[in-house]
């Protein structure tokens, strides 16, 4: 499992060698997809944190508390949010890859595009923010992103 602000960087920095920089928002959303993703695919955390339920949507509390100074402007640059030894690790193969694919399955989508997808009806975060709880747990993340795998349905779910 990696450090929620590995993932974090590693999206800014795609953003920004793609000439799409993106928004503390966006980098919230990218991150709980390349978990939800990596748990329905690969039955493994990406992350090791768990997200909390805010209004917006899953939030990972470490990366909000590196990056809401930048609020909703684009993250164009600046040093690297995780410098302990885990930033200097390669990422293994599966890492490399769900954070790959994530960024080019929903790296085009705005922050509140996504944050709609997370907040549709029977996602993890409703059904969290439903009972009430602080927390989305990683079950219920798997279980609802593996039944949208075996439906064919990358994630962008419209609820009518």
């Amino acid at each position: 499992m990696l450090d929620p602000r590995r993932v974090a960087n590693e999206f800014i920095n795609l953003g920004i060698a793609h000439s799409r920089p993106f928004t503390h928002l966006q980098i919230q959303k990218l991150v709980f997809f390349a978990h939800a993703w990596m748990l329905a695919i690969y039955d493994r955390p990406l992350i090791d944190e768990l997200f909390e339920v805010w209004e917006h949507g899953p939030v990972s509390p470490a990366i909000y508390h590196n990056l809401s100074r930048f609020k909703s402007r684009p993250i164009r640059g600046f040093d690297p949010i995780v410098l302990h030894a885990e930033a200097k690790r390669t990422l293994y193969p599966q890492e490399r890859y769900i954070i790959d694919e994530v960024f080019a399955l929903y790296g085009e989508y705005s922050g509140p595009v996504m944050s709609q997808w997370t907040h549709a009806r029977g996602t993890p975060w409703d059904q969290a923010k439903k009972q009430n709880r602080l927390y989305i747990t990683n079950e219920s993340i798997r279980r609802y992103y593996s039944r949208l795998l075996r439906d064919g349905n990358g994630g962008k779910r419209r609820e009518a």
